[in-house]
C-alpha cells in the first residue's frame, strides 16, 4: 500500500482571514500580520504565523517558535494546528519527540474533523505506537477519515475487509472501498484494482479494466504499474500487443527502480522486441535488475555467462548465477503495496 502522504494541515497551507490593506502583500507584511493577530488571540492567525516560523516565510526559521504558536492555536481549538502540533512531536521539530504526545494531539485533531488526524491516528492504533493496538480502532478511525473523503483510507478500509482486520472479512466490500480509493484519486488503489480486474479477484474477470486501471496508475507515476502496462503491451492483454509500448513502459518502470522491469528491458534487448537487438544492454540490465531484487534476473545472468551473451561465456559464473537463482526461489516473495503508513 501507500505511503500516504498529502494533506493540506501537512503541507501547512496558510489560513486566510481579513488583511488590514487590500493590497498584495511581502512575505514580511504577511508575517507582521499574523503576529498582531496572533498576539490579539485570532486563532487562525497563530497557525499562519507558526506556519511562517517552520517555514522561514517572512521570517527566519525558528521550528521552536513554530511550535509555540502551533501550540497555542491548538489550544484556542484549531483543528489544523493540532494536527501540526501532532506532527511536531512525531518528527521532534520544536520539541522533543513523543510518539504519546502526537498521538493525543492527533486524537484531539481527528475528534475536531481533520481527516489527516484520523488518518495518522488510525495508522497509530493498527502499529501499536503511543497506544495499545487495536485493529478496531484503526478501522474505526479510518473508516471516519474515508467518509470524510480521504482516499487513502478508502484504499486501506479496503485492506482491512480484505484480510479481516478490525471488522469481519469481507470481498466485496473490500473491491467496493478499493474502487472508491481508485475513483478518488488514490495511485495504489488503482494499481490494486486493476489487479483484481486482471485476476478476477472479487470482480469478474475484465482485461480491458485491468489495462485502464494499470494506465491510469503507472501515469500517476506508480513503478509497478508501468511495468504491469507493459505487460499488457507485450502480451496484449486488454490492449493490442505492441512491442514498442510495451518496451517504453518497462524502460520508464525501470528507470523509476521496478527490478521486473528491468529484467524485462533486458529481455527487449536480448531478442530485440520493441527495440533494436543489443546483448551488451541485455547483459547490462540483467545485472541491475539482480541487484534489484529480481530472481528472474538472476537465471538470465546464469543464461548470458552461459551462453556468451553480452559478456564472455564463463561456466563457473554461470553455475553462481543458476545457484543464487535456485537459493532466492526458496526465500518467498514480498509485496509492494500494504497499509499506508503515518502521513508526513
Amino acid at each position: 500500500m501507500s505511503t500516504a502522504n498529502d494533506s493540506d494541515a501537512t503541507d501547512n497551507l496558510v489560513r486566510c482571514f481579513e488583511f488590514d490593506e487590500v493590497a498584495e502583500a511581502t512575505p514580511e507584511e504577511e508575517f507582521e500580520q499574523y503576529r498582531r493577530g496572533a498576539e490579539a488571540g485570532e486563532p487562525a492567525a497563530m497557525f499562519s504565523l507558526a506556519v511562517c516560523y517552520m517555514n522561514g516565510d517572512g521570517v527566519e526559521e525558528n521550528k521552536e517558535e513554530a511550535f509555540k504558536w502551533y501550540r497555542q492555536a491548538a489550544e484556542a481549538g484549531e483543528s489544523a494546528a493540532m494536527f501540526n502540533l501532532a506532527q511536531c512531536y512525531m518528527n521532534g521539530e520544536g520539541v522533543e519527540e513523543s510518539k504519546e504526545e502526537a498521538f493525543k494531539w492527533y486524537r484531539q485533531a481527528a475528534e475536531a474533523g481533520e481527516p489527516s488526524a484520523m488518518f495518522n491516528l488510525a495508522v497509530y492504533y493498527m502499529n501499536g505506537d503511543g497506544v495499545e493496538e487495536s485493529k478496531e480502532e484503526a478501522f474505526k478511525w479510518w473508516g471516519r477519515a474515508a467518509e470524510a473523503g480521504d482516499p487513502a483510507a478508502m484504499f486501506n478500509l479496503a485492506v482491512c475487509y480484505e484480510n479481516g482486520d478490525g471488522v469481519g472479512e469481507n470481498k466485496e466490500e473490500a473491491f467496493t472501498w478499493r474502487r472508491r480509493a481508485a475513483e478518488a484519486g488514490e495511485p495504489v488503489a488503482m494499481l490494486s484494482l486493476a489487479h483484481c480486474y486482471m485476476n478476477g479477484d472479487g470482480v469478474k474477470e475484465n482485461k480491458e479494466e485491468a489495462f485502464k486501471w494499470y494506465r491510469l496508475a503507472a501515469e500517476a507515476g506508480r513503478p509497478t504499474a508501468m511495468f504491469n502496462l507493459g505487460c499488457c503491451y507485450d502480451f496484449g492483454n486488454g490492449v493490442e500487443e505492441n512491442k514498442e509500448e510495451a518496451f517504453n513502459w518497462y524502460r520508464r518502470a525501470a528507470e523509476a527502480g521496478n527490478a521486473d522491469a528491468m529484467n524485462s528491458l533486458g529481455v527487449s534487448y536480448q531478442f530485440g522486441e520493441g527495440v533494436e537487438r543489443n546483448h551488451e544492454e541485455a547483459f547490462k540490465w540483467f545485472c541491475r535488475a539482480a541487484e534489484a531484487g529480481s530472481v528472474n534476473a538472476l537465471g538470465n545472468l546464469g543464461d548470458c555467462y552461459s551462453d556468451g551473451v553480452g559478456v564472455e561465456r564463463n561456466e563457473e559464473e554461470a553455475a553462481k548465477w543458476y545457484r543464487r537463482e535456485f537459493e532466492a526461489l526458496y526465500e518467498g516473495e514480498t509485496g509492494e503495496d500494504g497499509l499506508a503508513v503515518i502521513r508526513l
